[in-house]
């Protein structure tokens, strides 16, 4: 169970027994959730038709309206997708929603949007969040050019991206605070062309990122509408220039934002476009860098 606003977590417990709400006043209640969130920002799917239930369980937890419930046990939970040809794809290649998942030795060309995406969504209440996620030795190409035929009102750009937002936006309120994400490994993969990032991680903890081969980042161009990350920060007007243009122009093949116990270690990025500002980059949510800023790229790439 977590906090939809700042994505806290509130306990985990186990539900001993679910009986089904018949109530009048607590159905309409339930009904009435999508306008109420919507007054607060926050745009969800239509909850009618809704399966109300009343859960026991064993022992008492803090809850408070609006918090989610998220089950890791079922929901493709154990999940290995391995030695598989996906391509030419409208949407996604692989969209990961679970836990204990090993995506491996793949071939991912050419989706419109990101390659490989682990990322729930409050619109459509899709979840749950993930963790002890292995992505290793896929070759992915050309993911993400479908993305920028929208201005900037979509979510998934890169050819390997974990995400913290929830919507249909990636602007600007649905990028959130808190850690969603756990245990994510990133090791091995061979990324070509992508249209903008190779690998794009936000609020994950223990995260690596090891052995990846990029090449040809940010093939579709610089496209500023989709870079703007001062859109992200609480108050930019405290920032200093120089921080303000980096977020503006966040050029960096592999990028990682709100993100704690990252290990970034021998990846490389070729063929990079003469904006590319470093081959990674580390970011709070604030606007701050959340290790010394990176060397050059023309010396971290090779």
């Amino acid at each position: 169970m977590f906090d939809p606003v700042t994505s806290n977590p509130g306990g985990r417990v186990t539900v001993e027994s679910i009986s089904q709400v018949t109530e009048p006043e607590r159905l309409k209640d339930c009904l009435n959730l999508t306008a109420e969130l919507k007054k607060k920002g926050m745009i969800v799917r239509d909850f009618n038709p809704a399966s109300v239930v009343r859960l026991k369980l064993d022992k008492p937890v803090k809850a408070q309206r609006y918090d989610l419930v998220s089950s890791t046990a079922f929901a493709g939970a154990g999940t290995t997708i391995r030695n598989s040809y996906f391509h030419d794809i409208h949407t996604r290649g692989l969209l990961i929603r679970s836990a204990n998942v090993t995506v491996e030795n793949n071939v991912i060309e050419r989706t419109a949007h990101g390659g490989i995406v682990i990322v729930p969504e409050y619109y459509w209440l899709e979840g749950p969040l993930a963790h002890d996620v292995i992505i290793r030795n896929n070759r992915l190409s050309e993911n993400g050019w479908g993305a920028f035929e929208r201005k900037g009102k979509t979510a998934t750009i890169a050819a390997i991206e974990v995400g913290g937002w929830m919507g249909f936006r990636l602007f600007p309120w649905v990028i959130l605070p808190g850690i969603l994400n756990s245990e994510i490994k990133i090791e091995s993969n061979i990324i070509s062309r992508p249209a903008s990032f190779g690998i794009l991680v936000m609020n994950t903890h223990q995260l690596t990122i090891t052995g990846n081969r990029i090449s040809e980042p940010f093939a579709a161009g610089e496209v500023e509408s989709f870079y703007d990350w001062t859109r992200l920060v609480e108050n930019p007007g405290s920032l200093a220039e120089t921080t303000l243009q980096t977020l503006r122009k966040p050029y960096y093949p592999i990028f990682v934002l709100e993100s704690t116990e990252v290990t970034l270690k021998d990846n490389e990025s070729t063929d990079n476009p003469g904006f590319v500002k470093a081959l990674s980059a580390q970011w709070r949510r604030d606007g701050t860098p959340s290790v010394d800023t990176p060397t050059p790229a023309t010396q971290e790439s090779r």
